[in-house]
């Protein structure tokens, strides 16, 4: 699981690193760009860390929620950064990290909670 979770982050990555290379240049363009990439990469490091550490089911529900919010991150930067509307646009590679660690520590406990009832029938 950690492997998907890695190429989720790289997709991810590159994506938000394919918006961004066409901005123009300005003085501190580079880094800005260090800075969103590092923030893009960060809830995905985090579940990674987080997965090593505990033990049980969570390892498994965390992997679980952080590939689906991989899929969903991906998706949403393509739309924001390619194909903007008025509710999304490049803003969204600041608030998608935050959004992505809340889901996942959020979506995990739930997703914790289904593991255990199902495991336990």
């Amino acid at each position: 699981m950690r492997i998907a979770i890695r190429v989720l982050m790289t997709a991810s990555i590159a994506v938000t690193f394919a918006a961004l290379s066409r901005e123009p240049g300005r003085d501190n363009l580079f880094t800005l760009i260090g800075a969103i990439l590092v923030a893009t990469a960060l809830p995905y490091v985090l579940a990674t860390a987080v997965m090593r550490r505990v033990s049980g089911r969570w390892p498994t529900a965390i992997g679980l929620v952080t590939c689906l919010w991989g899929g969903v991150d991906i998706a949403w930067r393509v739309q924001a950064f390619f194909y903007p509307t008025l509710a999304s646009g490049g803003g969204m590679a600041v608030w998608l990290p935050i959004y992505g660690a809340a889901a996942i520590a959020f979506f995990a406990v739930i997703a914790h909670t289904f593991l255990t009832a199902f495991a336990n029938k």
